[in-house]
């Protein structure tokens, strides 16, 4: 018997190490609850959590709300600017500042059927995806469509 309950405990001890790494990437929705426009502050995003680099950051919100990124270094897997739930699109903008950088691993779709846009002012936007399969239905660096670009750095 004694045996067994070590055994069973043993087990459920390394199937948890194992499996904290396997967390599940979840879906962050910009909600610009804390009024500070600061991406690093977990307040201003659903469920309080800033999204990680496994995780999707969905921005749906614009002007005064709109999310930014100063002085700090965030990394995602995907970004969705604007939504579209199948009746109503949501805009979401989003600015890489002075001394800012996102990094996003796989391809994101820009605006989604909505209003997106990307402002790059002096940060850096690194995409390890192939732009090739970026959707662009809002603004995304593109002088001529007002996105607002001032000496960005893209990788």
């Amino acid at each position: 018997m004694y045996k067994n309950l070590t055994f069973l405990i043993s087990l459920l001890f390394v199937l948890g190490l194992i499996g904290a790494p396997l967390a599940r990437a979840a879906v962050r929705t910009w909600d610009h609850d804390a009024l500070d426009n600061r991406w690093e502050t977990a307040a201003n995003w659903s469920n309080n959590k800033m999204p990680v680099a496994a995780d999707t950051a969905r921005i749906v919100k614009t002007g005064a709300d709109e999310c930014r990124i100063q002085a700090f270094a965030a990394e995602i897997n995907k970004l969705q600017l604007g939504y579209h739930d199948g009746t109503t699109a949501f805009a979401g903008d989003l600015r890489i500042l002075t001394d800012g950088s996102l990094k996003i691993a796989t391809e994101s779709p820009i605006g989604l059927k909505s209003q997106g846009r990307l402002y790059i002012e002096g940060g850096t936007l690194t995409i390890d995806a192939v732009l090739a399969t970026w959707t662009a239905w809002g603004t995304w660096l593109c002088p001529t469509a007002q996105s607002m670009l001032d000496s960005p750095t893209v990788t």
